[in-house]
């Protein structure tokens, strides 16, 4: 499988990711964990495929939702992938 743009190769089995949905005017930010290797296998490939949106979907109905972020929290979160309805962002740090 060829690997999403600056994906970097993960040593555990879950990731965490920030999912960003814009709903008119308003954001909401979502801190998710995908604890099944499978589920994140599914994540990289729908990336890969430049599917967003379906990424999306697949992390928020069947991953562990930890709780919602606040906007102005946004820069102290701590995640693997940033996931938005366009684009999709790996954090390196």
């Amino acid at each position: 499988m060829k690997g999403y743009a600056g994906q970097p190769k993960l040593k555990r089995w879950f990731m965490k990711v920030l999912v960003k949905i814009k709903g008119g005017e308003k954001e909401q930010f979502y801190l998710v964990r995908l604890r099944h290797r499978n589920l994140i296998d599914e994540v990289e490939s729908l990336l890969c495929e430049k599917e967003c949106e379906k990424a999306i979907f697949a992390v928020l109905t069947r991953g562990e939702i930890q709780k919602e972020i606040e906007r102005n929290d946004v820069s102290a979160v701590s995640a693997d992938l940033i996931l938005t309805e366009r684009n999709a962002r790996w954090d390196l740090c």
